[in-house]
């Protein structure tokens, strides 16, 4: 199993293109332990 722990990558203001306005515009958040299991027993 991967080491890295569960996170979604949350992108602001997306252009038509792809990109973000900027690099600051990108997150990176973590996933509650609660919700990593829920996608477990949901798959």
């Amino acid at each position: 199993m991967d080491s890295t722990p569960p996170s979604i990558m949350v992108w602001r203001s997306v252009r038509e293109g792809g990109d973000t306005k900027t690099k600051k515009a990108r997150r990176t958040l973590a996933i509650p332990r609660r919700c990593v299991d829920a996608l477990k027993l949901h798959c």
